[in-house]
Parts: structure tokens; C-alpha cells; sequence
């Protein structure tokens, strides 16, 4: 078991904490060493925004769940300069903008997680704002297992 192999598990299972019950995501960000986690989060609401009735299951939840990338960046703050991100999903290009803000120096995501389909031009695009940006993108190439998470309302098995 490798250790980008734990690591995207840990932000898988942060995902977990999703309110989305149709499709989790989570991100993690560590302390410069890479060895200690300093923020995890989800995709989710603000804090301190209470949702309209059933909005979780509506088109309107766009407008109210933030990506997990950009609140784990949130929660860390200026901390994350310099920082590792996990975060399994490839970024859409407003994450990547905010990585690039809070000064990333490298993404770890899972390639089994990297949607293609109708988001393949957004994750170029998003990708090479990121290499241009100078920071270093992994791609953990194998299973993760030992966890099961929500994908389009349906339960996936990385």
C-alpha cells in the first residue's frame, strides 16, 4: 500500500461527510513535509448558510454547495501555501484558480476518479493553468478500496 494510496483514502473518506447525496467529493491539504494533514473538508454549503428546503435536491444545489477543493482551501487559509492538496476528482478551472491563489505547490488525485465525458475541456483547460501556474500534478494510477462513495447517485468502489 503506497502512501498517495492512503492519502487519496483519507480524502475519499472525507467526502463521506457530504450533505450531496448524489455525488461526494473531499479534499485534503498537507502541512509542507507532506506528512501531517492540516485541513480536510467536502463538498458542502458555507457553514453558516442554512439551505432552502429540498435545494439538495434540485439544479438550484450548484448555487449553494461549494467544491470540497476550494473550502479545504478555505479552512486552511494562508497555511496552505506551499502545501499538497489530495483531492481524488480532477479540478474544474474555478479550483484551479483557487489553488493557484492559495499557492499549491502540488495536486495528488486519483486517475480512476478523473472525469473525462462532458468535463474533458474544463480539466485541460484547468490542468494547464495549473502547469502554467508552476504547480506539480500527480495521478495515483491504482485502487484505492476499502471504500464506497456516491458518483451521479450511484455508489462507486474506488
Amino acid at each position: 500500500m503506497t502512501s498517495e494510496q492512503n492519502l487519496i483514502r483519507v480524502a475519499y473518506y472525507a467526502a463521506l461527510l457530504s450533505p450531496d447525496k448524489d455525488t461526494q467529493v473531499g479534499a485534503i491539504i498537507l502541512d509542507k513535509s507532506g506528512l501531517f494533514i492540516q485541513a480536510q473538508d467536502c463538498n458542502r454549503p458555507p457553514e453558516n448558510l442554512d439551505l432552502p428546503t429540498d435545494v439538495l435536491n434540485s439544479s438550484a444545489k450548484y448555487d449553494f454547495i461549494e467544491h470540497a477543493e476550494r473550502n479545504v482551501l478555505f479552512r486552511a487559509g494562508e497555511g496552505a501555501n506551499g502545501c499538497i492538496m489530495v483531492a481524488p476528482y480532477a479540478p474544474c478551472c474555478a479550483c484551479a484558480r483557487a489553488m493557484i491563489a492559495f499557492r499549491i505547490e502540488t495536486l495528488i488525485c486519483h486517475k480512476a476518479a478523473i472525469s473525462r465525458g462532458k468535463w474533458a475541456d474544463e480539466i485541460l483547460r484547468a490542468h494547464e493553468m495549473l502547469r502554467s501556474a508552476g504547480i506539480r500534478v500527480e495521478v495515483y494510477e491504482g485502487e484505492i478500496g476499502r471504500i464506497t462513495n456516491l458518483i451521479g447517485g450511484e455508489e462507486w468502489n474506488p
